[in-house]
């Protein structure tokens, strides 16, 4: 389920590493990168833009997904001598931060759909979209330090600093990547 990553966030990360869906999985970030390519054709009626988002929302997955897998194999699997996750574990879990990436893109796609029709109440309602937004910026920040804290069976600081490099290197990571990408088809 897409919003159970907001209600209990541990919980949702447990249920996908341990029964991680493929169905899901694909379908959660399908849809986010569908979104992503919405709000890309609408701003900028663009289909090769629109086009270029839905792949490098996928090529983020796909990253975070990787860096997730070397984070739970490094300070667990590793330390105890089991056998490494699968791919598809570490899949499961990022495709929870994605779900949050959903939400966060049908509030702009909205916003976008209804400020031509509300005028001046737009106003009023800007305070309402950017609140929402960050609501949804906020959750997605405690999902992935839960997220950390969960892979890495870390607390305290060390929890901190983990959260923080892996947040880093998934940064680094991806603008290579779409600095690649975006060389190659523009």
């Amino acid at each position: 389920m897409i919003l159970d990553i907001f209600s209990s966030p541990t919980q949702a990360f447990e249920m996908a590493f341990y029964e991680p869906n493929m169905s899901e999985l694909k379908g959660v970030v399908f849809l986010s990168s569908f979104f992503l390519s919405l709000i890309l054709f609408l701003l900028s009626g663009d289909l090769l833009i629109a086009g270029y988002m839905f792949i490098i929302n996928i090529i983020q997955w796909v990253i975070l997904s990787t860096i997730v897998w070397f984070f739970e194999f490094v300070h667990v699997r590793k330390k105890s001598r089991l056998d490494g996750p699968s791919f598809m574990q570490s899949a499961a879990v990022a495709s929870k931060l994605w779900a949050i990436n959903i939400i966060g893109y049908i509030v702009v796609i909205l916003w976008i759909l209804l400020l031509p029709f509300i005028g001046s109440v737009s106003l009023v309602l800007f305070p309402l979209f950017v609140i929402v937004l960050l609501l949804v910026v906020i959750a997605w920040l405690i999902s992935s330090l839960k997220m950390v804290a969960f892979l890495c069976k870390a607390k305290g600081l060390k929890l901190f600093i983990n959260w923080i490099l892996l947040l880093f290197l998934n940064g680094i990571i991806s603008g290579l990547a779409i600095r690649l990408l975006s060389s190659l088809i523009f």
